[in-house]
């Protein structure tokens, strides 16, 4: 129910809201009744692929490590990943994802993956020895949840659980998130809606004042009664919101949710993970 509320909060949506309210009050139920349907139609959609999109927090945690095997007692052994602690010794090969966080103690053609850190697809060979001083990512450090994509070696762990890079970041981003921060799409659609709101009024105003003062009456209406300056007021201002509830666009939020959805698919199908539909816009503003 929260994810659905959510999705209520856009200018643009509450501009669709407040017209087809308005367009019950004038008596357009047609209208009122496919206003109503796209914000249904656009909330719901939304909630649901937000909801279902949270299996993609289940499938991270699935790319993690469930068992590896460490030198205990100078035998391999098979144990479970929350069961590794510090300074173990654990072995590595080619297909296997890194558990911890461990120093590198022997490596023969050992390579990595870690664009799940960096975000950069090609390897990373791995040494004893650091190649570079100062770096992140050392080359003499096997991280936590990073791939194993050639050769074998042995690593000795220095942190696990939340105390490895993977973690950290994950802290990091819990601490910095706030709940009520809008993406820069959010932003965009709410500074339009909110441009629309004041041409709304602006309209309501300039119609309302052009019919009152030239005495325009719709022909299809019972006219006001001679000299009767209160209904032709009433009048007046129902024409000005009649003008001005044609200016929102209505169809605005049903395009944006299309355009997401398609989005998170195309990412879905090049192996991408979407929690959010909105990531897909975080994820476009920083090209």
């Amino acid at each position: 129910m929260v994810i659905l509320l959510k999705q209520l909060w856009s200018a643009i949506f509450l501009l669709t809201a407040l017209a087809a309210l308005l367009s019950f009050w004038l008596g357009e139920w047609n209208k009122a009744r496919c206003l109503v349907t796209i914000i249904l139609i656009v909330c719901i959609a939304n909630a649901i692929g937000e909801y279902s999109g949270q299996d993609a927090g289940t499938a991270l945690v699935n790319m993690s490590a469930k068992k590896a095997r460490v030198l205990r007692g100078g035998v391999a052994t098979e144990v479970d990943v929350q069961d590794i602690v510090f300074g173990d010794v654990v072995l590595l090969r080619a297909g296997e994802m890194v558990p911890a966080d461990m120093m590198v103690i022997e490596s023969v053609d050992l390579k990595c993956n870690e664009a799940v850190l960096t975000g950069e697809p090609h390897e990373v060979a791995k040494t004893m020895e650091a190649k570079e001083a100062g770096v992140a990512f050392p080359t003499n450090m096997l991280f936590s949840m990073t791939s194993v994509t050639t050769g074998y070696g042995m690593g000795e762990v220095t942190a696990t659980g939340m105390k490895t890079q993977v973690g950290l970041i994950a802290k990091r981003l819990k601490s910095n998130k706030d709940s009520s921060e809008l993406n820069p799409l959010q932003r965009s659609i709410n500074l339009l809606g909110l441009t629309v709101a004041c041409g709304v009024c602006v309209g309501i105003v300039i119609a309302t004042a052009i019919a009152y003062y030239t005495g325009y009456e719709n022909p299809g209406d019972r006219p006001c009664p001679e000299n009767d300056e209160y209904c032709l007021l009433q009048k007046s201002i129902l024409r000005g919101v009649i003008m001005s509830v044609a200016l929102i666009p209505h169809g605005l939020p049903f395009v944006v949710m299309i355009m997401m959805r398609v989005s998170a698919q195309e990412m879905l199908a090049k192996g991408g993970k979407v929690a959010k539909v909105t990531a897909v816009d975080h994820l476009g503003a920083t090209l």
